[in-house]
C-alpha cells in the first residue's frame, strides 16, 4: 500500500518538476532538455508501475514491452541534457538530435518486433518477470552507451567550470549520476545477469537523488532560475494535500485544526513566495548594476588612454620649447625664475600622465615588460648616485648598504620598470623627510629572495592607513602621502606594486607615526655573489 502511494508521489514529483522548468523558459535548450529527461523518468515510472498492476499475460507482456520502449528515450534525454549544460559544447540543431534519436528508433524497432523481449511471466503479488531476447544486447549497448558519454560530459564540464556555475554542477551531476548507473544496475543488470527482477522495485524510487540534489540546487543555487515556480509549486502542493484532508476528517475538532493549520499555510506560503521574489529582484538589480558598473569601468579606463596619449604629445613640445627658452642668455634672471616654475609644473603634468597611462595598461592586462636577467646591484647603485645631488641639495643624508661594486645580484625583471620602482620609492622618501632627515637604501640577500630597504625619517603613517597605501588616488589625513607641501600623482605606490608582481615579487611597508617609514620590496634572486 505505502509502496503505490510512495510512488505516485515521487511520479507527481518528476512531472511539476519537468512542467516547471520547462515553463521558466521553454525556448532554452537546457530547460527542454532538463524537462524532456525529468518527465521521460516520470513515464517510466507509471510504466513501471503499470506493468506489476495486471495479472493477466497480454496487458503485462504490453506494459513490461513499454518499459523496454520507453527507457531509451531518458538517455537520449540525458545526452541532450548533457551536450547544452551548463553551456553548449557546440552549436547543437535538429539534424543533430536527429543523429541522436536514431539509435533509440532502432532500439524500438527490435522491441516491437519482440526481439528484446520475448516473453512474461506473471508472478501474482510480485513483480513481473521479463524473459529476455537476442535484441536485448542493443538496447543495452545504446542505453548503457548513452548513459556513460552522457556522465562523462557532464563530468568533464564539472572539472573546468568555477565558481557559482561549479557548485550547480556539482549537485545535478551527483543526482544523475547516482539514478543512471544505480538505475541501470536495478532495472537492467541485475535482472539480466542474474534474473532477479525483485530489485527493479526499488529502481523507481532512485529518480529521488535527482528531484532532491536538483531541489536543492534550484533553492540554494538558484539553478535554471526556477526558484519563485519551484517555492510556489512547494506551497500549492501543500495546499492541495491539506484541502483534501478537509473532507476525510473523523472529527469536528480535527476539521478545525486542518482549516486552521492550511490557512497558516496559506499565509506563511504568500509571505514566502514574497520574500523569494523580492530577493530574486535584489539579486538581479545587483547584477544589472555591476554589469553597468564594469562597463563605465572599462569606459573610463579607455577614455584615460585616450587622453593620456592625446596629452603626452603637447607636454613633449612645451618641455623642449621651456628647455630652449629656460637657457637662452637673452631672457632676464626674473623672467627665467618663471620659466623655472613652469618646467616644473609641466614635469609633474608629465609624470602624471605617464603614471595614468600605466594604471590604464595595467587594468587593461596591456601593459608589456621586457623580463631578462639585470644586476639588481648595478641599478641600486645608479639610483642611489642619481639621487645624492638632489638629497645634497634639500639637506638630507642619503646612505646605502649592501650595493657596492664588488657585488652582484642578479633578478628577472624589466630594467626601466624596475628602475621606475626604484625612482617611486626614492622619490617618495625625498618628499616626506624633512631637512637634516636621512634615508637609507639597503639591499641584502637569502636563499630565494634579494631584498631592498629605502628607510626614511619622516612623518611616518598610521597603522590603520597602512592598508590603504598601495590603492589608487589614496590621500590619507596626517600621514606620510599628505604632507601639503608635496606634489604626486597617488598613483606610484600603486603601480610598483603592480609591476613587482609582475617580476614575482612583492611590497609592503613598516612604518610607526612620527618615526618614519621602511618601504622593503623582495624580488626572487637567481643568482649572487
Amino acid at each position: 500500500m505505502y509502496y503505490k502511494y510512495l510512488l505516485i508521489l515521487v511520479f507527481i514529483l518528476n512531472v511539476l518538476l519537468g512542467i516547471f522548468v520547462l515553463l521558466r523558459d521553454h525556448k532554452n535548450q537546457i530547460n527542454v532538455s532538463f524537462s524532456l529527461f525529468v518527465l521521460s523518468v516520470a513515464g517510466w515510472l507509471s510504466i513501471n508501475f503499470l506493468s506489476n498492476q495486471f495479472t493477466d499475460y497480454p496487458r503485462a507482456f504490453i506494459f513490461n514491452k513499454l518499459i523496454f520502449l520507453e527507457s531509451p528515450y531518458i538517455s537520449f534525454a540525458l545526452i541532450y541534457f548533457s551536450l547544452v549544460f551548463p553551456y553548449s559544447s557546440f552549436d547543437i540543431k535538429i539534424k543533430h538530435l536527429i543523429l541522436l534519436i536514431i539509435p533509440v528508433f532502432i532500439s524500438n524497432i527490435f522491441t516491437m518486433l519482440n526481439l528484446t523481449i520475448t516473453g512474461v511471466n506473471v508472478v501474482p503479488g510480485g513483480v513481473t518477470e521479463v524473459t529476455f531476447g537476442p535484441a536485448v544486447a542493443i538496447w543495452g549497448f545504446q542505453f548503457v552507451a548513452y548513459i556513460l558519454v552522457s556522465l562523462f560530459l557532464l563530468g568533464k564540464k564539472y572539472t573546468i567550470t568555477k565558481g557559482h556555475q561549479h557548485t550547480q554542477m556539482q549537485y545535478v551531476f551527483l543526482g544523475i549520476a547516482l539514478l543512471a548507473i544505480l538505475g541501470t544496475v536495478t532495472n537492467f543488470a541485475i535482472p539480466l545477469l542474474y534474473n532477479n527482477f525483485d530489485a527493479s522495485n526499488y529502481g523507481p524510487f532512485l529518480s529521488l537523488f535527482v528531484l532532491g540534489f536538483t531541489a536543492y540546487a534550484i533553492l540554494k543555487h538558484n539553478l535554471l532560475h526556477i526558484k519563485v515556480i519551484a517555492t510556489e509549486a512547494v506551497v500549492v502542493l501543500l495546499l492541495i494535500i491539506l484541502f483534501t484532508k478537509l473532507f476525510i476528517y473523523q472529527s469536528t475538532g480535527e476539521l478545525i485544526l486542518d482549516t486552521i493549520i492550511m490557512g497558516l499555510v496559506s499565509i506563511f506560503g504568500a509571505l514566502l513566495i514574497k520574500s523569494v521574489l523580492e530577493e530574486i529582484k535584489q539579486k538581479e538589480n545587483l547584477a544589472s548594476l555591476n554589469i553597468k558598473l564594469q562597463e563605465m569601468d572599462d569606459q573610463k579606463d579607455e577614455f584615460i588612454s585616450m587622453a593620456s596619449h592625446d596629452l603626452r604629445s603637447p607636454l613633449s613640445i612645451i618641455k623642449n620649447n621651456l628647455w630652449f627658452a629656460e637657457n637662452s642668455k637673452e631672457i632676464p634672471q626674473k623672467i627665467k625664475e618663471n620659466i623655472d616654475v613652469a618646467v616644473s609644473s609641466n614635469e609633474h603634468a608629465i609624470n602624471l600622465v605617464n603614471d595614468m597611462l600605466d594604471v590604464s595598461r595595467i587594468e587593461m592586462g596591456r601593459i608589456k615588460v621586457d623580463l631578462e636577467k639585470i644586476d639588481l646591484v648595478q641599478i641600486a647603485r645608479e639610483i642611489y648616485e642619481d639621487y645624492l645631488l638632489q638629497a645634497k641639495d634639500e639637506n638630507i643624508n642619503l646612505v646605502s648598504h649592501g650595493i657596492e661594486k664588488n657585488k652582484k645580484v642578479i633578478v628577472n625583471a624589466d630594467k626601466e620598470r624596475l628602475v621606475q620602482v626604484f625612482s617611486n620609492l626614492i622619490g617618495n622618501a625625498l618628499k616626506f623627510t624633512p631637512k637634516g632627515g636621512q634615508i637609507t637604501i639597503t639591499l641584502k640577500t637569502d636563499e630565494k629572495d634579494a631584498e631592498v630597504t629605502v628607510q626614511d625619517t619622516g612623518i611616518g603613517i598610521k597603522e590603520n592607513d597602512i592598508p590603504k597605501l598601495f590603492a589608487k588616488f589614496v590621500r590619507l589625513n596626517d600621514s606620510h602621502i599628505s604632507v601639503p607641501s608635496t606634489m604626486g600623482t597617488g598613483l606610484g605606490l600603486y603601480i610598483s606594486k603592480k609591476l613587482l608582481a609582475l617580476f614575482g615579487g612583492k611590497i609592503w611597508v613598516e612604518s610607526k607615526y612620527g618615526k618614519g617609514s621602511k618601504f622593503i620590496f623582495t624580488l626572487p634572486a637567481i643568482e649572487a655573489s
